[in-house]
C-alpha cells in the first residue's frame, strides 16, 4: 500500500541530506499510487485537421505509447518557471550565461502527465478530454522510481547558486567521462522546481514523467519503456462511434484490457460507468425452433435485437 505523499516531509529530507536525492526519491517512490490515470481528448470530428491529430492519437493507442510533450504546449503558461534566475546574487555576464543553461534544459526536456483521480472526476473530464469527447486510461504502475509528484506553492522562488553548480558539475563530468554525485543531485532538485506549480493548480494533484525531447520536439515513448500497463479504458460520454468502435477494438485486439462506456448516472448526482460488449455480441440473431408435441407445432423463437450494456452500481 503507497505512503500519502506530504509535501513538507520530501522537502525536509531534501534540506537534510544535502548532496544525496537518494532518500527523497525513494520516498517519492513510496508514496505513488498503484494505479494513475490520463486523460486524452478527442474532436467532434467536424475539422479535418483536427480529425487527423485524432488518429495519431488513436494510433498512439494501438501502439500501447504515450506522447510526451514539450513544456511550452502545456495548458500552464507558468509550466516550469516557478524558480527564476536571481540576477542580483550574480554578476550579468555570469546570470547571461546561468539563464541560457535553463532554457537549453527547458527545450531539451518534455514530459507526459497523469493524475491520481477515479474517471468520475468530471472537471478532468471537462479539461482534459474536450467536454467528454475523448478517453480516459487507467494504468497500472510499475516503475514508480521514474514519477515525479508534482508540489504546488503559492510564489516563485529566486534561485542562484543551484544553477550555477549545476553548470560547474556538468562541466566536471564531461572531464571526467561519468556522472558526479554532485551533477545527479542538482539535476533532481532542477527536476523538483520544474514540477513545481501555482497551488491553484492543486485538485489535478499530478505526476509527471520527464524524458529527453527528441531535437526540440515531443516523442513517443513506449509504455513498456515506462512501466505502465492499461487495464481500463474508460470511453466519454460524448465520444464519436466511430472512435469509439476503434478503441474498443484496440482494448480487446492490442492492449487486452477491459473498455467501459461512461454516462450519466439516472439516480446519482455523479457520472458512471458500465462494460462495452465485444462488437460481435452486440446483436443476437434471430433463431426459430420448431417443436412437435401431439401433432401440435410450438414455435420457440429469440427475436433480433441490440443489446444494451448494464450499468454497475456504485
Amino acid at each position: 500500500m503507497p505512503n500519502s505523499f506530504d509535501q513538507n516531509t520530501f522537502i525536509n529530507l531534501l534540506n537534510i541530506t544535502d548532496g544525496n536525492a537518494q532518500p527523497a526519491i525513494d520516498y517519492m517512490a513510496a508514496c505513488v499510487p498503484d494505479h494513475l490515470y490520463k486523460f486524452y481528448s478527442l474532436s467532434d470530428g467536424s475539422i479535418e485537421t483536427l480529425k487527423e491529430l485524432d488518429y495519431k492519437k488513436i494510433s498512439t493507442l494501438e501502439n500501447n505509447s504515450n506522447w510526451f510533450d514539450l513544456p511550452s504546449k502545456q495548458n500552464d503558461p507558468l509550466d516550469m518557471k516557478m524558480a527564476y534566475i536571481d540576477t542580483t546574487k550574480l554578476s550579468q555576464q555570469t546570470a547571461v550565461i546561468l539563464s541560457k543553461a535553463v532554457d537549453e534544459i527547458f527545450n531539451n526536456l518534455c514530459l507526459c502527465s497523469f493524475i491520481d483521480s477515479f474517471p468520475e472526476n468530471l472537471p478532468m473530464w471537462a479539461f482534459y478530454s474536450n467536454n467528454y469527447k475523448g478517453y480516459c486510461i487507467k494504468y497500472r504502475i510499475e516503475k514508480k522510481a521514474l514519477f515525479q509528484k508534482v508540489l504546488y506553492e503559492d510564489n516563485r522562488m529566486p534561485i542562484a547558486s543551484i544553477p550555477s553548480h549545476f553548470v560547474d558539475e556538468a562541466i566536471q563530468s564531461s572531464k571526467l567521462g561519468y556522472e558526479t554525485e554532485g551533477l545527479k543531485w542538482y539535476r533532481y532538485i532542477l527536476t523538483v522546481l520544474f514540477s513545481t506549480k501555482h497551488s491553484s493548480w492543486k485538485a489535478e494533484n499530478e505526476y509527471r514523467i520527464w524524458y529527453p525531447a527528441d531535437h526540440g520536439y515531443g516523442t513517443n515513448v513506449s509504455n513498456k519503456d515506462l512501466g505502465i500497463v492499461p487495464e481500463d479504458v474508460f470511453l466519454g460520454k460524448d465520444c464519436l462511434n466511430c472512435y469509439k468502435e476503434k478503441i474498443i477494438a484496440i482494448c480487446q485486439n492490442n492492449l487486452h484490457c477491459r473498455c467501459w462506456n461512461t454516462g450519466i448516472s439516472e439516480r446519482k448526482y455523479w457520472i458512471t460507468h458500465w462494460y462495452c460488449h465485444p462488437s460481435n455480441s452486440h446483436q443476437s440473431s434471430l433463431h426459430l425452433l420448431f417443436i412437435e408435441i401431439h401433432g401440435f407445432r410450438l414455435i420457440s423463437f429469440t427475436m433480433k435485437f441490440r443489446r444494451s450494456p448494464i450499468p454497475l452500481v456504485h
